[in-house]
């Protein structure tokens, strides 16, 4: 799985495209993060690439985990979302992003507040 079929998926299941990141840095807040981090493993070694996901609570990272393939890591980010009923896109939000002309996953809506 790559990260253009990892979005098609998370839309599929309805999950609220404000809740996650996909290869984003920043100020990343209340969000559920995928991205590509080139890594070296020891001074006399080139960089390879390592994906990491992780969950960024007021822009610190938590629940970090890496892994070697793009394929891993989606399959791992898509089940964690999937696993996290907070992410559920509702009802009103779908009506909202049908209003703003569809499904279009760049359409802006409000940010959705979840309570732990």
């Amino acid at each position: 799985m790559t990260f253009s079929e990892l979005i098609l998926a998370l839309q599929a299941a309805g999950i609220d495209p404000t809740s996650y990141a996909i290869g984003k840095d920043g100020d990343l807040s209340e969000t559920y993060v995928i991205k590509r981090q080139p890594v070296r493993l020891a001074d006399n070694l080139p960089l390879i690439d390592m994906w990491i996901t992780y969950y960024a609570e007021r822009g610190i990272p938590s629940g970090l985990r890496s892994f070697r393939t793009e394929d891993e890591a989606c399959r791992f980010f898509l089940g964690w979302l999937m696993g996290d009923p907070t992410v559920q896109q509702s009802q009103d939000d779908a009506r909202c992003l049908a209003k703003l002309g569809g499904s279009d996953p760049d359409a802006k809506l409000p940010p959705r507040r979840r309570f732990f």
